[in-house]
C-alpha cells in the first residue's frame, strides 16, 4: 500500500496474534448482532452461522449478510454483499470442499471453525459495502481477509476501492508458512475510505479432478474464511 495514512497486517502461519491486532487497530465492539449502523466497532464474517441448507451446495446468495429484509435476524445484517463479473456462484463449505474433490480435505483448514468460503465457478469475487440492512453504499476505514493454502506469492491478493472507483492499492497474501496453511492479510485507514475491495482467491475456481499445485495440479487453489471490516458508514 502506497497511502502513508495506511497500516496493513500480514501473517502467516500461526497468524492468531495478528488476525488481533488487526482487529484491536478497528476497533472494538464486534456489532454482528446490531441491526443498524453504530458509532464505533467492526463487523465480521466467519460462515460458520450460515445454515445446512445453503452448506456444501453451489447457491449460496450474495446478499445473505446485508438483508434488507425487516423479518430477518440482525446478524444476517453486516452490510457486505458479494458479486461476480460473471455473475457467478458463490458456496460456503462445512468440509472444506472435500464433497467436491476428496483431496481438498488435504489442502484447506478453517481458521474460525468449521466453515470456509469460495467463488463456486471463478477465483474472483467483489465486496461491496452498504449500509446495514440497507442498499445505500458505504465506507469501512479497513478490510482483511484469511486466506487458506496459499502457495504461490501473489495468487491470493485483495484489491482496494474508495469513491468514484478510486483505487487505493493492492494487498497480497503472505505464502502459507506451516501445516495449517492459514495467511492473512488486511489495512486499516485512519477514516472510512474502502468502498469496495476485489479479492483474487488463487489461480483457478474449485472443481471434481482440479487439484492444487502441491497435489500434481498446474494451479494454485486458494479458499478463504474470515473477513474483518470496519462498522460501515453510509454515504450521503
Amino acid at each position: 500500500m502506497s497511502n502513508p495514512k495506511s497500516t496493513v497486517i500480514t501473517a502467516s502461519g500461526d497468524i492468531t496474534r495478528k488476525v488481533e491486532m488487526f482487529q484491536a487497530a478497528l476497533g472494538d465492539p464486534l456489532n454482528n448482532d446490531e441491526p443498524y449502523q453504530q458509532p464505533a466497532g467492526r463487523r465480521e464474517i466467519n460462515w460458520d452461522g450460515v445454515p445446512t441448507n445453503l452448506t456444501d451446495t453451489p447457491h449460496f446468495p450474495g446478499d445473505f449478510f446485508n438483508s434488507f429484509e425487516l423479518a430477518d435476524p440482525p446478524a444476517r445484517k453486516r452490510g457486505a454483499a458479494f458479486f461476480t463479473d460473471e455473475g457467478g456462484t458463490f458456496e460456503v463449505s462445512g468440509d472444506d470442499f472435500a464433497h467436491v474433490d476428496p483431496s481438498y480435505s488435504q489442502e484447506f483448514h478453517a481458521f474460525s471453525k468449521r466453515k470456509t468460503f469460495t467463488v463456486s465457478d471463478g477465483n474472483t469475487l467483489e465486496v461491496r459495502f452498504q449500509a446495514v440492512g440497507a442498499p445505500t453504499p458505504a465506507l469501512v476505514k479497513g478490510f482483511g481477509v484469511v486466506f487458506s493454502d496459499v502457495d504461490k506469492e501473489g495468487s491470493a491478493r485483495i484489491e482496494l476501492f474508495g469513491n468514484d472507483g478510486l483505487e487505493l492499492g493492492t494487498l497480497t497474501a503472505p505464502r502459507r508458512a506451516d501445516k495449517q496453511g492459514l495467511s492473512f492479510v488486511g489495512v486499516v485507514f485512519d477514516t472510512p475510505i474502502i468502498t469496495s475491495a476485489r479479492i483474487t482467491s488463487g489461480e483457478a475456481a474449485l472443481g471434481p479432478g482440479v487439484k492444487d499445485v502441491s497435489s500434481g495440479g498446474t494451479k494454485d487453489l486458494v479458499v478463504m474464511d474470515d473477513f474483518i471490516y470496519g462498522e460501515t458508514r453510509a454515504m450521503e
